[in-house]
């Protein structure tokens, strides 16, 4: 089983040094990670959702083949869900 700690590490790892995104790191509210069925449930929050998954999809597939080297698994799936910055002010 995999700590919560390495998916982050890839996480800041894919967007913060190889693709040099720093303002997904910025817009990233929540990262959670479930163990369910021996598949990982890896669940981000975001307010801006579109920024991890890259024009067309590609980045968040890029993702997927940077987890699968890095980690060494194959069963999991990636939830986004997008937070509303206004729900937080008012």
């Amino acid at each position: 089983m995999i700590d919560i700690k390495e998916f982050k590490r890839t996480f800041y790892v894919f967007y913060n040094l190889i693709k040099d995104y720093k303002d997904v790191l910025l817009t990233t509210t929540n990262f959670e990670v479930e163990y369910i069925d021996n598949v990982y449930n890896i669940n981000i929050k975001s307010y801006r959702p579109g920024l991890i998954i890259g024009k067309g999809g590609k980045d968040i597939e890029d993702y997927n083949k940077y987890i699968q080297k890095e980690l060494n698994i194959k069963n999991f799936k990636i939830n986004l869900t997008e937070e509303n910055l206004w729900s937080d002010i008012f």
